[in-house]
C-alpha cells in the first residue's frame, strides 16, 4: 500500500540493533517502532539473494525532512530468533542502515521492544538480545518519519494484538474448525457424477501428492469411498507456490443454488464516509475453517492418480460456498458499526483512534468467540489509506488501486476477442471513475457483437489509448454525504449517454464527483431527436442513481433547455410523457448550462 510519511519526524526515543537473517544472510538491523514501514538499503538488496524489485510510489522523509530515494519493494524471508516471516520491504538508495525494522513487521511478528532489558521479545516468551550499541533516533540521519499514530497509540495497538494473539493462526499449524453452521450441498435426486483425473506432468503429480498429504495431516481432507469424483488442477500463486483446485463444474451444475447475496461494492465503499482510520483483517484459508455437513462430504470427493479423497471442510470452487460464508460472517459481525465484510476480507473504519481501537477489540472478540482465525501477515492495522477490493480508500475518498491501473496500462493491444474481453473486463471494473466510459469505448464494444469481424483498426486503437489515459488520470471519488444536496449532470452525444453525480463538500466548495455512469445508445435510440436523447439521459441517470437521489432534493445540470419543461408537460403522452411520469416522485430542479460552459461533461 502506498504510504506518504507525514511532515513531522520522529524525535527522541531509543532504538536497538538486533542480529537477524534476511534470506539467509546475517545482518545487524535497527529496530524503531516509530518507523511505520520496514526499509532495506540498496547495497544489501544488490548483494543479497533477494527477489524481484517491484515499483513503488511511496514518499519517505527523514527526521530532518530530507527525502529518501525509494527504489521499489521486494519480499524477503526474515528470521529473528526462532521466528520466521516473509514480509515486504521498501528498498532505499544508500540507506545508512542495512535494514530498518519498522512497526509493520514488529506487529506482524507480534514482537515487543523491551528497552529496559535491551531486547526484542517474541511470541512464546523467546527474546533476542540487542547489540551492545544503541542508536539515538534523534541523531539517525535516515530515520523515517513517524506514522499517523503517536508512540502511545502504537503501544496501545501492540498491547491489544498481544492480548488477542490466539485470534491469529500460527504458521505451520493446522487450522481448527470454526463454530459456524455447517454447509449443505443440496443435489436432490441427482445420481453421483464421477470423472476421470486430468493428466498432469510428473512434477505436477508430485505437487498434488504433497498437497494432499499436507491436507490429510491438517484434517482438511481424508481418503474417500465416495461414488462422486471430480478432477483436480494446480493454480500457481504469485509467490510461486501451488494451490490445489478441484474442478467442481459437474457438481455445481446439479447443486441447488443458494441465493444469499454478496455485498455491493459501491455500498461497501461508500459506508466508509467520514472515516480517518482503517484496518483490514484477512481470515486464514477462510473456507477451510468452515465445517462441511457430514452428509455432504462425499459429494466433494476428488480423484488423483493416487486415489479418491473428500473434504471435511468447505473447499474452494463450490458454487454456494461464497453465499454460505457471507451468511456466516454476517451472523458474527453484521451488527458491529464501522465494519464491512466481503467474504474473508474484513475492513474496520472509524473517525477517531479510540473508536477504531474499540471496534477492533469487538471484532477480535467476536472472531475468537467462534474460533475464526486471522492470517497475521495479511492484516493491516490502523492505516490512513488502505487497499480494499481493488481500490484505495482514505478519508478523502476512493480511487483505483494504482497497481491495478498499471496492469491495465501495460496491456498490449488485443489480438482477438478473448483478449479484448479481458481488457474491457479489467477496465470496466473502474468505469465509475471515468466520464463517458461507454462512449469512449464504443469502437471496442462494437467488436464484441455477434457476426462482427475482429478488425482492430484506427478507431479501436484510439479508443484503447483513450480508455487507458482516462483510467490513468481518474479522479478521487468523494463519499456521498446525504446531509448535503446532490448535483446530477447529464449529457447525450448521439453515440452514448453520460452522467456524473457530484457534491460540494468541505474544502474549497467545488463540485466533486461521487460516481460516473455511461452507456452507448442502441440502434433505435440513435434515431431519437436531440431533445429525446437528452431526456432519455436524465431518466436513465436518475434511475441509476436512485439510491442516492430518492427522497432528496437535487439539481440537474444539462446543456439542453428541453429538460426544463419536461416535468411541466400538461399532456403527458407519448415517449416524453412516459418519461415525465417516471420522474414524478423525484424532487429536483433543472438548471440550463450551455455545452460551451460545461466542458467536464462534453
Amino acid at each position: 500500500m502506498k504510504r506518504k510519511a507525514p511532515s513531522s519526524g520522529v524525535r527522541g526515543g531509543v532504538s536497538l540493533r538486533v542480529p537477524i537473517d534476511v534470506n539467509g544472510d546475517r545482518i545487524s538491523a535497527l529496530i524503531d517502532t516509530g518507523a511505520s514501514v520496514t526499509l532495506m538499503s540498496s547495497d544489501v538488496y544488490r548483494r543479497g539473494r533477494d527477489g524481484p524489485l517491484n515499483s513503488s510510489d511511496a514518499v519517505l522523509r527523514t527526521a530532518d525532512q530530507g527525502v529518501l530515494k525509494v527504489l521499489g519493494t521486494t519480499d524477503c524471508l526474515f528470521t529473528i530468533g526462532t521466528a520466521q516471516l516473509r514480509h515486504s520491504v521498501i528498498v532505499v538508495d544508500r540507506l545508512a542502515h542495512a535494514v530498518l525494522l519498522g512497526a509493520d513487521i514488529l506487529s506482524a511478528m507480534r514482537a515487543l521492544v523491551d528497552v529496559a532489558d535491551r531486547c526484542l521479545i517474541l511470541p512464546e516468551g523467546n527474546a533476542v538480545q540487542a547489540d551492545v550499541n544503541a542508536v539515538d533516533t534523534a541523531d539517525a540521519p535516515t530515520q523515517v518519519a513517524a506514522s499517523m499514530l503517536s508512540r502511545g497509540q502504537q503501544h496501545q495497538l501492540q498491547r491489544l494484538l498481544e492480548e488477542f494473539k490466539d485470534a491469529f493462526a500460527k504458521p505451520g499449524e493446522p487450522l481448527t474448525k470454526a463454530m459456524l453452521p455447517s454447509m449443505r450441498i443440496e443435489t436432490g435426486d441427482t445420481p453421483p457424477v464421477a470423472r476421470r483425473p486430468y493428466r498432469l506432468s510428473h512434477h505436477e503429480s508430485e505437487v498434488v501428492e504433497r498437497i494432499v498429504k499436507d491436507h490429510i495431516a491438517a484434517g482438511i481432507v481424508r481418503p474417500s469411498f465416495s461414488p462422486w469424483a471430480s478432477p483436480v488442477i494446480l493454480i500457481k500463486k504469485k509467490t510461486g507456490e501451488y494451490r490445489l483446485v478441484v474442478d467442481y463444474r459437474r457438481l455445481n451444475a446439479v447443486s441447488v443454488p443458494d441465493a444469499y447475496p454478496l455485498p455491493r461494492l459501491d455500498d461497501t465503499l461508500e459506508a466508509m464516509a467520514g472515516a480517518k482510520f482503517f484496518s483490514s483483517l484477512d481470515l486464514a484459508s477462510a473456507y477451510h475453517q468452515v465445517p462441511l455437513h457430514p452428509d455432504d462430504c462425499s459429494k466433494t470427493a476428488f480423484v488423483t492418480k493416487n486415489g479418491v479423497f473428500e473434504y471435511t471442510v468447505v473447499p474452494f470452487g463450490l458454487r454456494n460456498a461464497p453465499g454460505h460464508f457471507q451468511r456466516c460472517i454476517n451472523t458474527v459481525l453484521a451488527d458491529v458499526a464501522g465494519v464491512s465484510m466481503y467474504l474473508d476480507d474484513i475492513v474496520i473504519f472509524s473517525p477517531t483512534f479510540d473508536a477504531h481501537l474499540a471496534t477492533l477489540r469487538t471484532v477480535l472478540e467476536r472472531l475468537r468467540a467462534v474460533n475464526l482465525q486471522l492470517r497475521r501477515d495479511k492484516c493491516s492495522f490502523i492505516q490512513d489509506e488502505l487497499e480494499y477490493l481493488g481500490h484505495l480508500v482514505s478519508k478523502h475518498g476512493v480511487k483505483p488501486n494504482p497497481a491495478k491501473i498499471d496492469a491495465i496500462f501495460s496491456m498490449p493491444a488485443p489480438k482477438d476477442v478473448r483478449e479484448l474481453r479481458a481488457f474491457l473486463g479489467m477496465a470496466g471494473f473502474y468505469r465509475r471513475f471515468v466520464d463517458k466510459f461507454a462512449e469512449i469505448g464504443a469502437p471496442l464494444y462494437a467488436l464484441l457483437r455477434d457476426g462482427t469481424e475482429f478488425k482492430f483498426g484506427e478507431p479501436q486503437q484510439v479508443a484503447f489509448r483513450r480508455l487507458k489515459a482516462a483510467l490513468a488520470s481518474s479522479p478521487v471519488l468523494v463519499y456521498p454525504d446525504f446531509a448535503r444536496p446532490f448535483t446530477l449532470a447529464t449529457d447525450a452525444s448521439g453515440v452514448g449517454l453520460g452522467a456524473v453525480l457530484q457534491q460540494r463538500q468541505d474544502g474549497d466548495g467545488k463540485l466533486r464527483p461521487v460516481a460516473f455512469i455511461s452507456r452507448v445508445l442502441n440502434k433505435a435510440e440513435r434515431k431519437y431527436s436531440v431533445t429525446e436523447q437528452e431526456c432519455l439521459a436524465l431518466v436513465w441517470a436518475v434511475k441509476k442513481f436512485r439510491p442516492y437521489l430518492h427522497g432528496q432534493r437535487f439539481t440537474v445540470v444539462t446543456d439542453h433547455r428541453a429538460l426544463q419543461w419536461l416535468r411541466n408537460l400538461k399532456d403527458p403522452t407519448g415517449r416524453l410523457g412516459r418519461w415525465a411520469l417516471a420522474l414524478q416522485d423525484m424532487d429536483f430542479d433543472v438548471v440550463h448550462k450551455p455545452g460551451t460552459e460545461n466542458p467536464d461533461h462534453r
